[in-house]
């Protein structure tokens, strides 16, 4: 299936899975123990896109295409491998900013997520985090470690992701729930590279409850409209992670997780009007970007000890 959103191919031969490759640029040699084999899928969700690197064993060369910047995650056999020389463990993640260049020797079945911003958009890059971090010189990579949870967050995402594409790429197409993806990959970007360790200076807390007093006034401005992150830091002109630092700080939630629970009051609010126009509890989730109902009817009855469907019914 190929369309601007959504590109998926498995591949055979080394040429045809690196001219494959859209958010990244290789040179890969294969190892000669079982043959080549590789997979790639691009997923695009505006300026952001996440590449899912599949392949048998091999040694590459990586940099970023069209000047992008972004992070690169292991999301399977990560035993034995080495970038530019050193041991990498699973958690690790090297950011990779343009001119970047990443030596892999992968001894194993291995896959990588790439998730990257579009140069054209200075936004995505602070939606992602990477602005923040301390540019490496020209052609340095920087490696961290990530939180285990965080990383768990982040895998999951992307393997809702490569599913999507797969089965189900019409939902990239629709405006809500494309910008709530967009949001979910961001912000588990960002907890990647950000751990939350709130500091105890006062000054820096109050700042912090600032940040938090503005966007509640802005989101009450805002009362029936959907608002994702990136909306949010444009309209206070904080960067993501400042963001998120003082939602953390303020209430022990990051903002994408508090934006979420807002908009499913938002969902639970028209499913009990009696004048909504919502025939269905999908036409309802999806309008306010929830994109996987299965998750979205669990948490809706984790927080309202009922299905949507029965909130639905009983409204009728």
């Amino acid at each position: 299936m190929q369309d601007a959103r959504a590109r998926i191919g498995k591949f055979d031969e080394v040429e045809e899975f690196v001219s494959a490759l859209r958010t990244l640029e290789a040179s890969v040699v294969a190892l000669p123990a079982e043959g080549f084999g590789a997979s790639v899928a691009t997923i695009r969700l505006d300026e952001l896109a996440v590449e899912v690197v599949r392949t048998r064993p091999v040694l590459l060369m990586a940099a970023t295409a069209e000047e992008r910047s972004g992070c690169l995650v292991t999301l399977d056999g990560a035993q034995g491998t080495r970038w530019n020389g050193l041991a990498v463990g699973y958690e690790d993640v090297a950011v990779l900013a343009p001119g970047s260049t990443l030596a892999a020797d992968c001894r194993d079945d291995c896959a990588y997520a790439f998730v990257s911003a579009d140069p054209a958009h200075p936004s995505g890059a602070a939606a992602l985090g990477v602005e923040d971090e301390p540019p490496p010189r020209r052609g340095a990579v920087r490696v961290a470690r990530a939180n285990a949870s965080a990383h768990r967050n982040f895998a999951a995402i992307v393997r809702h992701l490569e599913e999507i594409a797969t089965s189900g790429p019409s939902l990239l197409v629709q405006h809500e729930p494309r910008r709530a993806l967009r949001d979910e990959l961001a912000s588990a970007a960002r907890g990647l590279l950000f751990p939350c360790n709130p500091a105890p200076a006062r000054r820096r807390a109050t700042t912090r409850h600032l940040v938090v007093r503005r966007a509640e006034e802005h989101l009450c401005a805002c009362p029936s409209r959907p608002i994702y992150t990136d909306e949010l830091c444009e309209a206070l002109g904080v960067s993501a992670s400042a963001l998120h630092e003082a939602f953390h700080a303020t209430f022990g939630v990051s903002p994408h997780r508090y934006l979420k629970m807002r908009r499913l009051g938002m969902v639970r609010a028209m499913l009990l009007a009696h004048d909504a126009p919502w025939r269905s509890v999908k036409a309802v989730a999806l309008s306010h970007g929830f994109w996987h109902l299965g998750q979205f009817s669990h948490d809706y009855r984790a927080n309202y000890g009922e299905s949507p469907s029965d909130t639905l019914a009983r409204a009728r």
